[in-house]
């Protein structure tokens, strides 16, 4: 007849309780680049066009319908918590807010105008640190989105380290923008 190993089996089951809280910690980090994947994913297609066309043969920017302007809620899986501001809204911010600046300025000083105008969308989320510790989640995406902005012409890629500049591009996008937003959320 065979005995239990008790002392093995508790020493089997420490060891499992202590690989839960870090099993748990790598979970949320993979749902926090999930959710991030998808709000890029999600500001690509609105950015493109659900037509298929290629950003640089879009003509016009697409419309921000008014039940897009406020952050998304809930959702599969998030059990009522609210996700990341989803990226399209920072464009049109770092556009209008480079034009109020002269049409270039410091990267510091435009990440901070940005934020003051997307502060009442800006979630909980948005409003954390990054699970590096280096930066806050929106100022990090503003960063972000100043580099994808570039590649598509509406930003100098060649001006100075540190100054953001808006090109006639740029511009031109945020006009088209503006002209299909509805009236009310025009600035």
């Amino acid at each position: 007849m065979s005995s239990l190993d008790i002392d093995g089996l508790e020493k089997f089951r420490s060891e499992l309780e202590a690989q839960i809280p870090e099993k748990e910690t790598l979970l949320r980090r993979l749902a926090e680049e999930i959710a991030d994947l998808k709000g890029k994913l999600e500001a690509a297609t609105r950015l493109i066009g659900r037509n298929g066309s290629r950003p640089n043969d879009q003509t016009s920017p697409p419309a921000i319908e008014a039940e897009t302007i406020r952050p998304s809620v809930g959702g599969a899986g998030q059990s009522g918590k609210q996700r990341f501001t989803p990226v399209y809204y920072y464009w049109p911010a770092i556009l209008q807010s480079l034009i109020e600046l002269g049409g270039s300025a410091r990267g510091d000083e435009v990440i901070e105008r940005v934020g003051k105008r997307l502060d009442k969308i800006l979630t909980r989320a948005d409003r954390e640190m990054l699970p590096s510790g280096t930066d806050v989640r929106w100022r990090n995406r503003i960063q972000w989105q100043r580099y994808n902005m570039a590649r598509q012409g509406l930003l100098r890629d060649d001006s100075p380290r540190g100054t953001w500049a808006i090109t006639e591009k740029g511009r031109e996008w945020l006009e088209d923008l503006k002209k299909k937003m509805p009236p009310g959320q025009r600035e």
